[in-house]
């Protein structure tokens, strides 16, 4: 690692997204496991990068995994405040686990601020308003809530996530369905609880659901749209499909958050299709 420096100006060349997203994708997933919220952002000439503060000191800083074309000393690059207002200085390291040392973080302190968040997540409770939720610790990962109609328990509403990124699209785009499941439907239910090896005698109202939504989706379709968190995504590769969202959220949202403002109320209604 060099000793820090003031940054010079310069436009950056053209980066290769294919290159650049596997270090990116890492250092986001591990920031998202513990915690930390943290934006990527576009330099003036369009290099990639990742601003978020600093896991122990709260300092803000910046992360840039650079092209092996330029002549840099290493590829990982850190920008932080210079001593002198309006200033920033940079930082080299040759590797990830350098970086991660930087941060404070070995695995021993990562696996402890991971299990920090999962243990807020379940004090938090994911159920809400009476709905069960089934799916990913992570929402954005894809998941679903579920509630029994309260006359029929046979009819269940569903708010269904999937994020794009599953079939190779862009990290920011999830399709947001909602739908009912009919559990009175016997063959389609022997099936599914077959399908999932579930047996019968151990069969549960949340079991069913999981079996019916694993075996055959969502029976009623209410809506089907995509929603996007902040805006495009830079180090998609262009893989998969990139849809026009039909509405777009600030990037600082949570998607949980909005789920449940949005769809689960204390009764289940149906929204206006966007």
């Amino acid at each position: 690692m060099s000793n820090a420096r003031q940054v010079t100006g310069g436009k950056m060349p053209k980066f290769n997204k294919s290159e650049i997203r596997p270090p990116f994708d890492y250092v986001r997933s591990i920031l998202s496991e513990i915690g930390v919220n943290h934006q990527t952002r576009l330099t003036k000439g369009g290099w990639p990068y990742l601003t978020f503060a600093h896991p122990q000191n709260g300092g803000r800083i910046s992360f840039q995994f650079r092209s092996p074309k330029r002549d840099l000393p290493a590829r990982i690059v850190v920008f932080k405040p210079g001593k002198e207002q309006g200033t920033q200085k940079k930082l080299y390291f040759n590797d990830m686990s350098g970086f991660l040392a930087f941060l404070g973080l070995s695995a021993e302190k990562i696996e402890e601020l991971r299990q920090e968040q999962i243990s807020k997540k379940e004090e938090k409770s994911m159920d809400h308003n009476g709905w069960t939720y089934n799916g990913d610790v992570g929402i954005r990962h894809g998941g679903y809530y579920w509630r029994a109609d309260s006359n029929d328990q046979n009819t269940i509403y569903v708010v269904r996530v999937t994020p794009l990124s599953d079939a190779g699209g862009p990290d920011n785009q999830f399709r947001i369905e909602t739908g009912q499941v009919d559990l009175s439907l016997e063959d389609q239910l022997t099936r599914a609880r077959e399908i999932s090896g579930i047996d019968p005698e151990n069969a549960n109202l949340d079991t069913d659901v999981d079996a019916m939504i694993s075996a055959f989706g969502l029976g009623d379709y209410d809506e089907s749209w995509v929603l996007q968190i902040g805006p495009d995504d830079e180090l998609w590769d262009g893989h998969g499909k990139r849809e026009e969202p039909a509405q777009r959220l600030p990037e600082d949202s949570s998607l949980r958050d909005w789920i449940k403002a949005e769809y689960l109320h204390p009764e289940p209604e149906q929204k206006p299709t966007m």
